[in-house]
């Protein structure tokens, strides 16, 4: 049902389990959208997050402990948030010197800098 709303441009979901969000993400294939923010249980992004053209990714407030490989596809990604003791997840996605690390209340900023 949230993928056929043709003018969503953020999307704050908090998940109470940790769900399977893979036909969520298959829905929106080639959308753009300005932020996905994913609160809770969440403990893994599904592959089909590279599906995504997404700006901002918060998984600031997430139970995060793994990330997909194909997360280096979200070419549109200029900011990831994740809860800081996380924050080392993300050194293999993304070249050196080009994104900018901020932390602040428990969670790692990865800024794009270009």
């Amino acid at each position: 049902m949230l993928a056929r709303l043709g003018s969503l441009t953020r999307l704050y979901l908090r998940l109470d389990a940790d769900l399977d969000t893979s036909t969520l993400f298959r829905a929106w294939q080639g959308r753009s959208l300005e932020l996905i923010q994913l609160e809770g249980y969440l403990t893994r992004l599904p592959p089909e997050i590279g599906l995504v053209r997404v700006a901002r990714l918060d998984l600031g407030s997430s139970s995060i402990d793994t990330l997909p490989d194909e997360l280096r596809e979200c070419t549109n990604l200029r900011e990831i948030v994740l809860p800081g003791w996380r924050a080392s997840m993300l050194k293999k996605f993304f070249p050196k010197g080009r994104w900018r690390k901020s932390d602040y209340n428990g969670k790692a900023t990865y800024a794009r800098g270009d």
